[in-house]
């Protein structure tokens, strides 16, 4: 039998050393398990009493942390009860455990919660928004009596985990002398934007008119609200897209920019929702027939965030009464109006020119020409028209046009140049007027011409020298004339000119041969119209309101007969008003314009691009016959 080895302190050590490798890769795993437990996302909701009185304000508290800064707090509550806008506040908490360093970011939400009627109430969940998910808390219940009991009156909330002295509970004052939150008072709602209940929870968008129908050329007022539940923060909204209107000529009547204006509290069903004005738009329908209004589209960003759309509305658009309508009057000419002239000079001289300067001022789009007095002895020139409209009192759209001609006289004597203006239909009043301008006079002196030529031609003749008297008549004498060498030369010189003469009359002649075929090349205007109307079916929303311009100036180019290239929106507008009917040319280019400024605001949809590119396309082959081959 052998003897036993002795335990050696060599072997002790080494133990020692195993059993604390294993006691510190415990302790790191557990530490690695807490370090992730803080890290888990945490959203508490608390009430500062369980039992409060009837019509008592009590504070209702949510407290959110993760790694990422939670976002948009929405508290739900029960029929019965009424919420304040939250306070929020934000915190930072950095800690490191085990060299690790873990962020915590963190959101404090109050709400003033004031009940209508006893019994007892859930409220809750209250949620928020981490990155792309939506947490919830848990439930809490309030039980309302009549009266709540003395000990349970303002006792203060949960202390919260931001407040580094939280745990000295909430002081039931402040000890600055003012209270933490104002007492809950509803708001007074308006009745007038009232609703009965909510097409959509949290916010929705409703749009209205002022006027069901219209006479074509009568502003419409567009107006876009924004309702928003008074229990949830601000709204906040991306990706906004305006009310398709392609059959109207639109001009904002508010300042976009600027943040939506608050205008009342509504009661929507059992809830309050505060109500902004988002969009206050004139319209002025370019055709007669009933026109549709698009809904303007945003996403709102929030825990239920989502798309949010307006309502479509309908206008029906007449044309003015024909009975009783005067001559001379351009449809959608409608409004109010008054006109005023000046002429300058009213003394000149035979062959000059005179100006005449018209300024129309009213409310609503205004004439886009004026009937000028017709007289074989004036020439009226093209008029320069410029203007200046803005929106008043953020109700009407309004401004001024300025018409100016250059006028040509040919005959002498004083001229009663007669009036000139043009007619509108008032739709308030029902009735036709004519907005006229008495030009007055002008006097144009003679020039008698042909008397001081007479004048000026005998002048040099007198100066001429007195004839000779009894002078001796001329001799005769033959003259022998040298002919110079180099006149011998001309022939050499002849057979020389004759071939360059063939040369250059070859090179003129291929020229016109290659004109010509480079006109039979040039595609004819439905070849073009068909190629644009192709490149469409496959063009993006901007690309689309590129051919949509094309459309227009190849239509105006066609009907000139000439490049149109470079011309201003106005000038094209004269173009195509000088051939097409003005209802037709005025709508062309409004759509042109629309186009433009959608393609390079990038504010344009699919369905807006593709409604003007087939309203222009439609014109275009409607009046292709007109074009000039």
């Amino acid at each position: 039998m052998s003897a036993r080895r002795p335990f050696s302190l060599r072997y002790a050590k080494r133990l020692f050393a195993l059993l604390l490798v294993g006691f510190t890769a415990l302790l790191m795993t557990w530490d690695a398990k807490s370090a992730w437990a803080q890290a888990a996302p945490v959203v508490e909701l608390s009430v500062e009493s369980a039992t409060v009185g009837l019509g008592e304000a009590f504070d209702v508290q949510l407290v959110a942390q993760a790694a990422e800064m939670p976002r948009f707090p929405e508290l739900e509550l029960p029929r019965g009860l009424v919420a304040s806008r939250p306070s929020v506040g934000t915190s930072t908490n950095v800690s490191i455990v085990n060299g690790v360093r873990i962020d915590r970011l963190g959101v404090e939400a109050h709400w003033q919660v004031r009940a209508s009627e006893t019994g007892t109430f859930t409220i809750g969940p209250a949620t928020v928004r981490v990155g792309d998910r939506v947490l919830a808390s848990r439930r809490i219940t309030v039980r309302v009596v009549r009266e709540a009991p003395r000990d349970t009156r303002r006792r203060g909330a949960a202390a919260s985990p931001f407040d580094p002295f939280g745990f000295f509970g909430r002081a039931p004052i402040d000890p600055f002398g003012e209270p933490k939150f104002e007492p809950l008072l509803e708001p007074e709602t308006d009745p007038a934007y009232a609703m009965d209940r909510a097409p959509q929870p949290g916010i929705f968008l409703a749009a209205k008119v002022d006027k069901a129908s219209a006479i074509l050329g009568e502003q419409v007022t567009h107006t876009v609200l924004l309702y928003a539940d008074t229990r949830l923060s601000d709204p906040q909204f991306t990706d906004l897209h305006e009310a398709p209107a392609a059959k109207f000529l639109r001009h904002t009547l508010l300042d976009d920019a600027q943040p939506p204006k608050l205008l009342a509290h509504a009661r929507v069903g059992e809830a309050i929702y505060r109500v902004y004005l988002l969009r206050k738009v004139a319209l002025f329908p370019l055709a007669a027939g009933k026109l549709e209004i698009g809904g303007m589209r945003l996403k709102w960003l929030g825990t239920r965030e989502g798309d949010r759309a307006s309502n479509v509305l309908e206008v029906r658009v007449g044309e003015a009464p024909a009975r009783a309508r005067p001559a001379g009057y351009v449809p959608g000419t409608v409004g109010s109006y008054a006109i005023g002239v000046e002429v300058a000079p009213r003394t000149f001289d035979q062959g000059g020119t005179f100006v005449v300067k018209a300024t129309v001022d009213g409310r609503g789009q205004g004439p886009s020409r004026l009937v000028v007095p017709e007289s074989t002895d004036l020439e009226w020139l093209e008029p320069d028209v410029s203007e200046s409209f803005a929106a008043e009192e953020q109700a009407h759209w309004g401004g001024r046009r300025t018409f100016t001609w250059a006028v040509r006289v040919r005959a002498a004597g004083q001229k009663n140049l007669g009036k000139i203006g043009f007619v509108t239909f008032d739709p308030r009043a029902k009735t036709y007027a004519r907005v006229e301008a008495e030009l007055g006079s002008v006097v144009v002196r003679a020039v008698a011409g042909g008397a001081q030529a007479e004048t000026r031609d005998r002048r040099g003749l007198d100066e001429l020298p007195a004839p000779i008297a009894n002078a001796p008549e001329p001799t005769l004498e033959p003259v022998t004339t040298a002919i110079p060498r180099r006149v011998f030369l001309a022939p050499v010189a002849l057979v020389a000119v004759v071939p360059l003469a063939a040369l250059l009359t070859a090179i003129l002649r291929g020229m016109s041969v290659l004109f010509a075929r480079f006109r039979q090349r040039k595609p004819s205007f439905r070849r073009v119209l068909a190629e644009l109307e192709a490149e469409a079916k496959r063009a993006e929303p901007a690309a689309l309101e590129g051919l949509t311009v094309r459309v227009v100036e190849a239509l105006a180019a066609g009907l000139s007969g000439g490049s149109v290239r470079g011309l201003r929106d106005d000038a094209l507008a004269r173009v195509l008003a000088e051939a097409l009917p003005i209802d037709v040319s005025e709508g062309l280019a409004v759509r042109m314009r629309e186009a433009r400024d959608a393609r390079f605001s990038g504010l344009t949809s699919a369905a807006e691009a593709r409604t003007r590119f087939e309203a222009a396309i439609t014109i275009a082959r409607k009046f292709a016959g007109k074009v000039r081959s």
